[in-house]
């Protein structure tokens, strides 16, 4: 079965130049629009990724769109098309300026759903499609920025991560002299992990590994 997405939009004609794109490299489209029931039954046919046309959206049918992802689309990744100078109170992994193009849409459906799903280390596995950690049974759902600062831990378990390479991977900017956001995102990440998971390197920055009787 092929990556399933779900566009949320109130011009299904902006999808016309890419769907022949779409069809050919296996995804599947979903139209909906953003009356609040049908995107309901669209999210029951478990789609993978959420596109959200903001450029045929107002301001309000924006705030409900959001509202109702946040609610209820368990934080699937999500795709932003919009225009340049303007930025939806939407939260998006991807933002695509108009016009949308394959050379656009292509790269970015790629990083989001084309790479391996699961990271494993110890008693966690993170699902980086749907942003869910479990941990032993329990389950745990997290928000975009959260979820890409665990995965860069698990990518690099047992190394010292300083301080500036976070605020750079996860924030993308080098500016480091505020680091209150980053300290945030840990507390909230130790709150999930088990203990002796991450460990705080005084004044350089953090390890992630595990425990030796986990292996």
């Amino acid at each position: 079965m092929g990556v399933k997405i779900l566009a949320i939009t109130k011009n299904p004609d902006i999808f016309s130049p890419v769907f022949p794109f779409l069809v050919k490299s296996g995804y599947e489209l979903v139209l909906s629009s953003p009356l609040e029931e049908e995107m309901r039954q669209k999210l029951r046919e478990k789609p993978d990724v959420i596109i959200v046309d903001a450029l045929s959206l107002n301001l309000i049918w924006l705030k409900d769109v959001a509202a109702f992802i946040k609610d209820r689309a368990y934080m699937l990744p999500i795709v932003l098309l919009t225009s340049k100078g303007k930025r939806p109170p939407l939260e998006a992994d991807e933002v695509i300026y108009e016009p949308m193009t394959w050379k656009k849409l292509s790269p970015r459906l790629k990083k989001l759903v084309g790479t391996k799903r699961f990271l494993k280390a110890g008693d966690l596995t993170l699902d980086l499609l749907q942003r869910v950690l479990l941990v032993g049974e329990k389950e745990y759902h997290l928000t975009p920025k959260l979820a890409q600062l665990l995965e860069t831990f698990m990518r690099n378990k047992g190394k010292i991560l300083t301080r500036p390479y976070l605020i750079k991977k996860v924030w993308n900017t080098d500016f480091v002299d505020d680091t209150r956001t980053l300290d945030v995102h840990i507390c909230w990440l130790r709150r999930v992990l088990p203990d002796n998971y991450l460990e705080t390197v005084k004044k350089v920055g953090y390890k992630f590994d595990v425990p030796s009787t986990e292996g």
